[in-house]
């Protein structure tokens, strides 16, 4: 019951639609159909489709509590920061996650996950392999 729960939490975190670049033009597709390589572009309002790894950013802030539980958005550009990060995800600055929103700004990028292989899929993968607590019933 509660990995069902939790499944239906995350499939509404993933738009069912997103703006992905193929053949040199913006076209609205089904999220489901992005695959890693995709170019992706986002902007003010759109949740995250998946994992993203970004190549264009312009003043573009990310509402990652869905994922991180942070209350700000984060501040996105396309460097690569590894001296800050320490090992944590949340304090990548070029990766968006899927899940999260657009507060402001826009950006392109390319997809590097997507379901089960994002991010969010391995949080979602470590809730499932979590065994509820028995009931005193049960026991």
């Amino acid at each position: 019951y509660r990995s069902e729960k939790s499944l239906e939490a995350m499939t509404q975190l993933i738009p069912p639609k997103c703006h992905c670049i193929r053949d040199g033009m913006i076209q609205e597709m089904l999220a489901r159909f992005l695959v890693p390589g995709d170019l992706v572009y986002i902007s003010v309002g759109d949740r995250i489709p998946a994992d993203i790894r970004l190549t264009e950013a312009a003043d573009l802030e990310i509402d990652e509590s869905s994922f991180t539980g942070e209350t700000t958005p984060s501040c996105k550009d396309i460097h690569a920061r590894t001296d800050i990060t320490n090992g944590r995800i949340d304090k990548l600055t070029n990766i968006c996650f899927m899940g999260t929103f657009v507060c402001s700004g826009h950006g392109k990028g390319i997809v590097t996950g997507t379901g089960e292989n994002s991010e969010f899929g391995n949080v979602f993968k470590m809730m499932q392999s979590e065994e509820a607590p028995k009931t005193p019933l049960q026991k």
